[in-house]
C-alpha cells in the first residue's frame, strides 16, 4: 500500500527527531584512513588538542577504532564530571599504570574505590593525628573494625607518593620561576606574611600557577553507557578527555594574555570578568576531585613562604618555560631556572 503523505511526514518527523537526540560531536579533520590520529597525538598531543579547542566544546578524533572526544568547554567538563559522574568510569588509558599503582585510590572504580575514600579522606584533614600515611594506614579500621591488606597498603603509599609528591614538586618549581620575573609580588607576599599565617597575593599566585602548568593536566574518562554532553551524544565505551592544560589556557575563556602569569587576575574586582566560572579545574571536579589537595596546597603555600622570606628570586634568561607532558606535567630539564639571592638580614 502506498503511504499517504501524512503517513510520510509523521515517519519523517519521527527520523528527524531519532537524528536530533543523537546528535555526534564534530568530527577533527585528518588523520589516516586506519590509525586515525594515533600518529598525531603520540607526536604532540598538546597540538592535537589546540586544535580541538579551536574549535570548541566536544571535538571526536579516531584512534583506529576508538572514538575519542576532547572537551575544552567548562560546562561540558562539569557536565562530565559531576552531573553524569555515573555515566562514566576512569580512562582506559589509566590502566596502563597500574602495574605501578596497583589498585589504588587513583586507578580503583565503584564500591571498592568509594571504601578506600572512606577509609582514606581523614589523613586529609587539619585534624588529622602528620602519624604519617604508612603507619595511619596499618591502624586504619573500616566500619566492620577489619583493617586493610598488605597489598592495599602498598597500593595506597605507592599512589600517594607518586600521585602527590611529582605533582607538587613540579607545582612548586612553576611557581617560583614565574615569581622570579615578579620581583613587586615576592616583595608583596613576604610583607603580607609578616606577623600573619596567609598572603592573599600568594594565593593568587598559586592559583594562576594551577591554571597555567597543571600538575595532572588530562582529566579522562569512560562512556559506561550512552550519555549526553550538552546536546551531543557520547556512545557507551568512548573515550572522553578534559585537556586542562589547553582549556586553562583558551583565549575564548581568557582573552586577557591567557599565556602569560598574571595573579592579578584572581582579585575579587576582576575574576568575574577575567576567570570564567569552572574555567580553571587543576584538582578537577566531582566525587573523584583530588583527595589531597588542602595538603598540596598547604605544602605549597608553606615551602613558597619559607623561601621568599629567606631569598629573592632572579630569573637566569627570559621567559620562556617548557614542559614536558607525560602522565603529570613538569617543566623540561634547565627551562626553569632561577638565581637564589639571600635577603640581607633586617
Amino acid at each position: 500500500m502506498r503511504q499517504t503523505s501524512a503517513e510520510r511526514y509523521d515517519e519523517a518527523a519521527i527520523e528527524a527527531s531519532a537524528a536530533g537526540k543523537c546528535k555526534r560531536p564534530p568530527r577533527l579533520l585528518g588523520g589516516s584512513a586506519i590509525k586515525g590520529h594515533l600518529d598525531e597525538l603520540a607526536a604532540d598531543n598538546l597540538a592535537l588538542f589546540e586544535r580541538c579547542a579551536a574549535i570548541g566544546g566536544l571535538v571526536r578524533f579516531r584512534v583506529y577504532w576508538f572514538q575519542c572526544h576532547i572537551v575544552t568547554d567548562p560546562d561540558l567538563a562539569i557536565q562530565m564530571l559531576v552531573d553524569e559522574a555515573a555515566a562514566f568510569k576512569k580512562t582506559r588509558g589509566l590502566q596502563i599504570a597500574r602495574p605501578t599503582f596497583g589498585n589504588g585510590l587513583v586507578t580503583s572504580e565503584g564500591e571498592q574505590w568509594r571504601r578506600q575514600q572512606r577509609l582514606l579522606r581523614g589523613f586529609f584533614t587539619k585534624s588529622a593525628g602528620d602519624h604519617g600515611l604508612l603507619g595511619a594506614l596499618l591502624g586504619v579500621r573500616d566500619e566492620d573494625g577489619t583493617g586493610i591488606s598488605d597489598r592495599e597498603v602498598r597500593d595506597q603509599v605507592v599512589t600517594m607518593f607518586l600521585a602527590g609528591h611529582d605533582t607538587t614538586a613540579a607545582c612548586l618549581a612553576f611557581a617560583l620561576y614565574e615569581l622570579s620575573f615578579r620581583p613587586d609580588l615576592q616583595q608583596r607576599i613576604v610583607q603580607e606574611l609578616l606577623g600573619q599565617e596567609q598572603s592573599e597575593t600568594l594565593e593568587h599566585a598559586l592559583k594562576e600557577t594551577l591554571r597555567l602548568y597543571p600538575a595532572v593536566h588530562l582529566v579522562g574518562r569512560t562512556a559506561l553507557r550512552d550519555v549526553h554532553l550538552g546536546e551531543f551524544l557520547v556512545r557507551q565505551g568512548e573515550e572522553v578527555i578534559v585537556p586542562l592544560y589547553v582549556m586553562q589556557r583558551s583565549p575564548k575563556l581568557f582573552p586577557r594574555a591567557p599565556n602569560a602569569f598574571v595573579p592579578e587576575r584572581w582579585t575579587e574586582t576582576r575574576m568575574e570578568a577575567a576567570c570564567p566560572r569552572h574555567g580553571s579545574l587543576p584538582f578537577s571536579k566531582g566525587q573523584r576531585i583530588c583527595i589531597g589537595q588542602s595538603v598540596a596546597l598547604a605544602e605549597l603555600r608553606t615551602v613558597i613562604g619559607a623561601v621568599l622570606q629567606r631569598f629573592r628570586l632572579e630569573p637566569i634568561g627570559p621567559r620562556n618555560p617548557i614542559v614536558r607532558h607525560h602522565m603529570t606535567l613538569a617543566p623540561a630539564q634547565q627551562t626553569t631556572r632561577v638565581r637564589v639571592i639571600a635577603r640581607a638580614e633586617s
